[in-house]
């Protein structure tokens, strides 16, 4: 003869167990797939800050030059070093100055470029070339 079944006594079947922990690791997963695009993001705003901080820079040195020595500048790569004010640097960037006068060369328009490369270097993949360009007026000083 068999003890009869306490009905009271309540708990999850392994079934419902099953299903628990699977509903939490599609959870779990979704959270995890969210990380690599998190730093995609966070990799391009800080590259975009360093080139606005390359292409300002370079703006603020024209500045000071005499106005007949504002001159094109080909395109070059910038030597950072590993960090620029804390940041780790491992991109490459490259700036380019065009400059171009008025007629009566008293007025420059000058256009400060900053090219970088975004993710992995694929050599020809220009989908991945980004491009920030800073631009001002300067004139002849009477």
């Amino acid at each position: 003869m068999t003890a009869p079944r306490n009905k009271s006594k309540k708990g999850f079947s392994l079934i419902e167990l099953c299903f628990a922990m699977a509903i939490l690791a599609v959870g779990f997963i979704c959270v995890l797939g969210m990380f690599p695009t998190s730093f995609t993001g966070i990799t391009g705003s800080k590259n975009m800050i360093l080139a606005t901080h390359l292409a300002q820079s370079q703006l603020e040195k024209i500045k000071f030059v005499d106005y007949d020595s504002i001159a094109n500048q080909a395109q070059t790569p910038v030597n950072y070093s590993n960090t620029v004010n804390g940041v780790p640097v491992s991109t490459l960037f490259y700036k380019q100055v065009n400059v171009t006068s008025n007629p009566g060369n008293t007025l420059k328009d000058v256009v400060v470029q900053v090219f970088w490369q975004e993710g992995a270097f694929n050599g020809n993949d220009m989908s991945r070339w980004k491009c920030l360009q800073f631009e001002t007026y300067i004139s002849r000083q009477q």
